[in-house]
């Protein structure tokens, strides 16, 4: 998967941040089995290897094309909900 347009409900204040990894790191990856929920599935990187690209915060109603590659993190606010439509 490359890309997903997600369509947003209730979004909790979520943040969503692109990041990239700093300059003469090799970062430590951890990668998960297959047999994990597929909405877990991926790389997984400590912030401290990455450094932000660029943030947003989606409101109700917003459409985002999202580019799901690249490294990116989403911050939820504690006990926050989220409801989003995703095409993929």
């Amino acid at each position: 998967m490359k890309s997903s347009i997600n369509f947003y409900v209730t979004t909790g204040d979520a943040t969503t941040t692109y990041h990239k990894i700093k300059s003469h790191i090799v970062p430590k990856v951890i990668s998960y089995p297959e047999d994990i929920d597929e909405n877990l599935r991926g790389k997984y990187f400590n912030f401290d290897d990455v450094e932000t690209v660029n943030s947003f915060v989606a409101n109700k109603g917003e459409v985002y094309l999202l580019d799901v590659n690249s490294i990116h993190s989403v911050y939820c606010k504690s006990r926050s909900y989220r409801e989003a439509y995703c095409l993929q």
